[in-house]
């Protein structure tokens, strides 16, 4: 019997029907009407035009990969997590920026102030806070976690290893 298989994949492969050549085939008939053409189907070949138009693609990603290293994806954690902060606070209702300002330093200040009593001022500070982290955290329910979701696939993506790249690497050291 494996001579007659070997002779029936024979004529498949003669005829162009083994499953490979059609799976090619089916591949390379959307790029086919590309100009400058990508591949070359009969030698198997990928053409120059590819080449040259994934050279233009990753020029046009330059930019964006470079402002992915100033913000989002910047080595250091910390200046990362303030652009990530940014986009939270683009979220927030303008009455939650208002009582976000509450919470800085002199908002408190003020308010333990000219309080009567401090402490239940403090305690209600608190209490207020608590109810506002809460408020932030009803967000990322809903499209927020998902926007800053795409945002860090997005830096991790413009990033030669992610977020957790080597120190000294950059999307300026790949055209060198």
């Amino acid at each position: 019997m494996p001579i007659i298989k070997a002779i029936f994949e024979f004529f498949m492969q003669l005829f162009g029907l083994d499953d490979t050549r059609r799976e090619m085939r089916r591949v390379f008939a959307p790029i086919a009407h590309f100009k400058p053409p990508y591949y070359r189907f009969k030698n198997n070949i990928v053409m120059i035009g590819f080449a040259q138009d994934l050279y233009l693609f990753s020029q046009a990603l330059k930019p964006l990969m470079d402002l992915a290293d100033r913000t989002l994806a910047h080595p250091d954690l910390r200046v990362s997590r303030r652009y990530f902060d940014y986009l939270v606070e683009a979220d927030l209702p303008p009455a939650e920026l208002e009582r976000k300002e509450s919470f800085f330093y002199e908002g408190m200040k003020l308010r333990v102030e000219n309080a009567v009593k401090t402490n239940q001022e403090q305690e209600s500070i608190g209490r207020d806070f608590q109810r506002f982290l809460r408020d932030v955290e009803d967000l990322a329910a809903g499209p927020l976690n998902s926007e800053l979701a795409d945002m860090e696939r997005f830096s991790s993506k413009t990033t030669p290893q992610g977020p957790y790249r080597e120190k000294g690497m950059s999307s300026n050291n790949l055209n060198q």
